[in-house]
């Protein structure tokens, strides 16, 4: 038997098990940490001979020789359950069937704490950043990619960073809700958009945009008003929009939020929905479903992306071969408010 029992001993090193081994040291790191092809029984050989000798691996040694730990750091906008609850929860679930353990951090949608949290992240010993950034440059997000710590970009196609990017493609979101609504008979449609500050945003109205124009539809100013993404600019949005002098038979809002806020304005001005005005939102939140009427809306698929996500960084680091799908289609969800 090998194992060292005096307390006092050294511990066993990687090249102490290398040289019993008969085998690199760069093979018995691979063998113990599941990594490239290596034949059966030497891993075999290399683990039973680590198990004997009591090998304990210093996992904060390595990480500060190499930066590369074991967790995955993860940057949303927020805690809310309706959208990042499944993006979260995606990820979370991929990475720990994988033996990974996901550190979270919140930017709480405001462009310093998103900041304040990117760096948060930048500084732990970490494996892999995935990030859902909703303010940072592109400059900045390719600062925090590095060699032996990969960064994956989610709902972002960020120059230079293609690659390594799992993106929803918004612009044909926003034709779909465009489509449905001519379909159904609308000429005199109107849009709350989600913030043109935010990439997503643009992309869901240039979409909409575009699709209404090929069919050769205007949409005068007076029927566009930008809001935030959250109930009460859908709520702003829809009075506004009334304000002008209800020059519309339908409205795309920018997302489920900015549509339950702009519901609730046209039922106390006495409009009834689809009736009067058919209303689509965009995300297929988990609220969607359950307004009255339940609300028309584009899917986003954010528990594909996040299991996209995962796998992209398992990739990365060199777990696995596969190369997951980074462009997701997004689909619409025909229900009662148009």
């Amino acid at each position: 038997m090998l194992r060292r029992e005096d307390a006092k001993a050294p511990m066993t090193t990687i090249k102490e098990i290398a040289k019993l081994a008969g085998v690199s040291a760069g093979t018995v790191s691979r063998a113990l940490n599941n990594q490239g092809r290596i034949e059966r029984r030497t891993r075999e050989r290399v683990i039973a001979l680590a198990a004997e000798l009591g090998y304990q691996p210093n996992s904060l040694a390595r990480s500060l020789v190499t930066r590369q730990g074991h967790g995955i750091g993860l940057l949303v906008g927020g805690f809310d359950g309706v959208y990042y609850g499944p993006l979260m929860a995606a990820v979370e679930a991929a990475l720990r069937e994988a033996g990974q353990m996901l550190i979270v951090a919140n930017g709480e949608s405001l462009p310093e704490l998103e900041r304040q949290a990117s760096s948060f992240l930048n500084n732990q010993q970490l494996r892999a950043l995935i990030l859902h950034p909703l303010h940072m440059t592109d400059e900045e997000l390719l600062a925090l990619n590095l060699p032996d710590r990969p960064v994956v970009v989610i709902n972002r196609l960020v120059p230079g960073l293609e690659a390594q990017c799992v993106v929803i493609d918004h612009e044909l979101g926003g034709a779909l809700a465009a489509r449905h609504l001519m379909t159904s008979g609308h000429r005199k449609i109107a849009t709350i958009t989600g913030p043109q500050s935010l990439a997503d945003a643009r992309s869901r109205h240039k979409g909409f945009l575009q699709a209404l124009a090929d069919e050769g539809q205007a949409l005068p100013e007076s029927r566009v008003v930008e809001g935030d993404y959250s109930v009460e600019s859908g709520r702003r949005g829809a009075t506004e929009l009334l304000a002008s002098g209800r020059d519309f038979t339908a409205v795309f809002c920018g997302n489920d939020d900015t549509a339950i806020g702009a519901m609730a304005v046209f039922r106390e001005n006495g409009l009834r929905i689809p009736d009067d005005v058919a209303l689509i939102g965009y995300d297929d939140s988990r609220l969607a479903e359950h307004l009255v009427p339940p609300l028309t809306t584009v899917h986003s698929p954010f528990t594909d992306m996040g299991e996209a996500a995962a796998l992209l960084v398992r990739q990365l680091t060199g777990e696995i071969g596969l190369k997951p799908e980074r462009f997701l289609r997004p689909s619409l969800v025909v229900r009662e408010s148009a």
